[in-house]
């Protein structure tokens, strides 16, 4: 007897062949499919966060500024006073201040110091004057003991008390006792072409004078400021002389990252928050 050998036939390995080039090909489109969806949530997630970033770092300095506090407002440049500190005059000798300040001299950062502003009690504004710490502060003395004399407490809270020199030098007159004074930071944040990736827009950081340093990167060339001076209107910029007038800012967070390969379209993402300010009146 004659025996047949077992195997498949021409026909049999054809068809073979091309159930399994359909199954590859499903399960590649399948995995292009997944991947894509990946890569768009990763550039979101990327987008929200720089959106999310720039509304957190201006927010900080817009809740907290006084009247008189923004220095500069256009479309894509905005210059922010803010307190550092608070301090209440307690004594005053000749040309200087004694003051009682929330953490003394070590809670500062003295780096930070832009200025001195003093309070009108009788308006609720602030006058402003440029100086470092350098230019106010003074290491000699007691201010504590003279603020002790004007009846000031000073039991477990020494180091509070601080005196700050010749303030009748840069202001045109001396503080007087219960007046309030502010040592305050000046920042200055642009909107321009991004030092990381030149596509797009990035937010830039500086105390005001120094070099700006980039903080956020992928913002859209829509991204910017606007302010209010009263009403319900938004401009994209305020003269010089109407800056005191700014009661509300609105921080425009567009973003927009270019899409990975396979990708058709930016992935963009944004929104738009108004920030009161409650000081400045």
């Amino acid at each position: 007897m004659k025996s047949r050998a077992a195997g498949f036939s021409l026909i049999e390995a054809m068809v073979a062949l091309a159930i399994s080039s359909i199954l590859v090909a499903l399960v590649g489109s399948v995995f292009l499919v997944q991947n894509q969806f990946y890569a768009v949530q990763v550039k979101r997630s990327a987008a929200h966060d720089d959106a999310r970033s720039i509304t957190a770092e201006l927010g900080r300095e817009l809740r907290s500024v006084m009247y008189g506090g923004i220095t500069e407002a256009s479309n894509k440049e905005i210059t922010i006073r803010s307190p550092i500190v608070l301090a209440a005059v307690c004594s005053v000798t000749g040309q200087n201040v004694h003051v009682q300040m929330e953490g003394g001299r070590a809670g500062l950062d003295t780096a930070e110091v832009a200025g001195i502003a003093v309070r009108n009690d009788t308006t609720g504004q602030w006058s402003y004057y440029n100086a470092t710490w350098a230019d106010v502060a003074s290491n000699g003395g007691n201010p504590a003991q003279h603020c002790y004399g004007n009846g000031a407490d000073t039991v477990g809270g020494r180091d509070e008390f601080v005196t700050l020199k010749k303030l009748g030098f840069l202001i045109p007159s001396t503080p007087s006792v219960a007046d309030v004074l502010m040592l305050y930071r000046e920042t200055r944040f642009k909107i321009q072409t991004s030092a990381l990736d030149p596509k797009t827009m990035g937010l830039f950081r500086a105390a005001y004078g120094d070099t700006l340093i980039e903080y956020v990167t992928g913002l859209d060339s829509t991204a910017g400021f606007e302010y209010r001076t009263g009403g319900s209107t938004y401009a994209t910029s305020v003269a010089s002389g109407s800056l005191q007038s700014i009661d509300a800012v609105r921080i425009i967070a567009r973003t927009r990252l270019k899409p990975e390969t396979g990708l058709q379209k930016d992935v963009e993402f944004g929104w738009s928050t108004d920030f009161m300010l409650p000081n400045v009146r």
